[in-house]
Order: structure tokens, then C-alpha cells, then sequence
């Protein structure tokens, strides 16, 4: 059954995949923020990614913690829904 069949299943099974992908993509733009505030002089484009290692592994920890909680049985006690693969290409 689609959003068109029944317009009141958005209040069910809309709000939880608008509140994933608006969860994800502060998570991915706060990561990025993260490359970006590494210099106050230099680009983000500039700098070597790879001089920091605990910033990579912090980075690389808050995305699989995501990742962990949305694909897994925990997404419903975050009220929280597993995302395509069309809706990763929106958020990226």
C-alpha cells in the first residue's frame, strides 16, 4: 500500500523515513564539518585527510554506530527506518 492508496499512512510510515533521512543528513554534513574545520587557513581540498587518525576513526565510528542502529532491531526504539539506496544517493 503506497502514500497515494492511503494518505493517512504517511502519519505512520512517512514521518520515520523523513525523520531517518533528516537524521542522516546532519550526521553526514556534521562529518563533513569536521574535514572542513580541521584549518583555518587551508581547504578542505588542501588538507591531507589521512594526518589526523583518531579524527578518521571517530568519524568512521559515528557513521557505523548509524549504520548499526538503523539496520538492525534497535531502529524501532529510535523510531528510525532502514533507507534505500536511492535515499543514500540523495543524502551524499
Amino acid at each position: 500500500m503506497s502514500f497515494e492508496d492511503n494518505p493517512c499512512s504517511y502519519f505512520s510510515k512517512g514521518k520515520v523515513k523523513s525523520s531517518t533521512l533528516s537524521l542522516s543528513v546532519l550526521v553526514f554534513i556534521e562529518m563533513f564539518n569536521a574535514f572542513n574545520a580541521r584549518s583555518e587557513t587551508k581547504s578542505i581540498f588542501s588538507v591531507n585527510p589521512f594526518s589526523n587518525k583518531l579524527m578518521l576513526v571517530a568519524i568512521a565510528s559515528s557513521i557505523a554506530l548509524q549504520l548499526g542502529i538503523m539496520y538492525s532491531p534497535l531502529s524501532s526504539l529510535f523510531k528510525i527506518t532502514a533507507l534505500s539506496g536511492m535515499d543514500w544517493a540523495v543524502i551524499i
